[in-house]
């Protein structure tokens, strides 16, 4: 078939609306093709050739009975390459290996131990993206991009301190610098907790939500935010950085401090401090209620034995966390909020604390549900990222 010379922008825009369609409503004959785009048979013939070169479609027999010559249908070709998503968490770092439909090849998860320093968190992400692209038998050429979530603000224009509690910004910068070495590959970063949102957004419990916050309460405190369907990262990038709230005057401070006043209360070390000062206002050994860990998950498990001081910090840290809602709601309208992290979780497991303040408070509140992906959710979020990054992206597929 002759190809007609079209200008390439108008090419790749053609092709970006042909294999989004193939995508979303496979597998479909060229006809079918020509009369959902409003183009016609020869333009889509062409495209989908071209398309069809680049391997990310692909050509099947037409299924059903009946006499005469079946039209061949066009499908989507999910394995014509790979992603990689990276979650660099306080606890852990996730990484995953994802086709070009989204779906996840291989994972795995090894502890962050940022306590080893900076060389130790580098190399374990490199080690995990060898070791799920090595599981799914994936060479470095097909992976065709990367989504890396990283904790602390992130913006165009920053200095060393981005406010990470683990990494500073030059570590962060040659950790991606290294990464572009090795696999040449377009690389998107962002912060983790709006990988998140994204993650949930695109598979997890705010599919189909336009107005969404995601809000994370773990070792540290932020929320990520979609208006209108699209991520909102604030004028310098530090949307949703919800841990410097300031919700009582006792609580305002006389010089700034890199953690807010609210995460340093209700976060994971601000519960076991928290603990800690009450027990040791009573003259009790913590070691007689903390045997092992001192962590705010041990005191969620003496709230739940019924231990009357961690079920105060559970109730206090419950309270507080609703009220910061409130405010939150208060100025964004979400039509949904996603309570996710460690902490979050198992506060949300008493819903209806949560929901009675904002009902108490807020004229119209949202609807107020737990992560469905839980330590995942940022994760499915870089995977999502790296797929509409790399080289998935037409533009990139021709000109390379």
């Amino acid at each position: 078939m002759k190809l007609v010379n079209v200008p390439m922008k108008a090419r790749i825009h053609e092709e970006e609306d042909v294999l989004k369609l193939i995508r979303l409503k496979g597998p479909l004959s060229r006809k079918e093709i020509a009369s959902h785009l409003g183009v016609s048979l020869p333009t889509v013939s062409n495209r989908v050739t071209e398309l069809l070169a680049l391997g990310v479609i692909r050509e099947i027999a037409s299924e059903g009975s009946g006499k005469g010559r079946k039209p061949s249908l066009i499908e989507y070709n999910r394995d014509s390459g790979y992603v990689i998503g990276v979650d660099i968490g306080g606890k852990y770092i996730r990484t995953a290996l994802g086709n070009m439909l989204g779906e996840i090849v291989a994972k795995t998860e090894v502890p962050t131990m940022a306590y080893r320093g900076a060389e130790c968190i580098i190399d374990w992400v490199v080690h995990t993206i060898d070791e799920v692209a090595k599981r799914a038998g994936v060479g470095p050429e097909r992976i065709l991009g990367m989504g890396v979530g990283l904790p602390g603000i992130l913006a165009e224009n920053q200095d060393d301190d981005f406010l990470s509690p683990f990494l500073d910004h030059a570590t962060a910068a040659r950790l991606i610098n290294i990464l572009k070495s090795k696999y040449n590959v377009p690389i998107r970063v962002e912060n983790d907790v709006d990988m998140a949102v994204i993650g949930e957004k695109w598979k997890g419990a705010a599919k189909g939500y336009k107005n969404i916050v995601y809000v994370n309460l773990g070792l540290g405190f932020a929320c990520g935010i979609i208006i209108d369907g699209e991520l909102y990262r604030g004028t310098r990038g530090a949307a949703g950085e919800v841990g410097f709230m300031v919700l009582e005057k006792e609580h305002l401070r006389d010089s700034f401090c890199v953690r807010g006043v609210l995460e340093e209360r209700i976060a994971g070390n601000g519960i076991v401090t928290g603990m800690l000062e009450r027990l040791d206002e009573k003259g009790i050994d913590a070691d007689s209620i903390f045997p092992v860990e001192r962590d705010a998950e041990a005191v969620f498990a003496q709230a739940a034995r019924g231990n009357e001081d961690a079920q105060a910090i559970v109730e206090e840290t419950s309270t507080y966390f609703a009220m910061a809602l409130a405010n939150i709601v208060a100025v964004l309208d979400p039509e949904i909020v996603v309570i996710g992290g460690g902490i979050g979780i198992a506060l949300a497991e008493n819903t209806e604390k949560i929901q009675t303040i904002l009902e108490h408070h807020i004229p119209r509140p949202p609807k107020i549900i737990p992560s469905s992906l839980g330590a995942i959710a940022g994760v499915y979020g870089a995977v999502a990222v790296a797929l509409r990054t790399g080289r998935s992206n037409i533009s990139y597929l021709i000109s390379s």
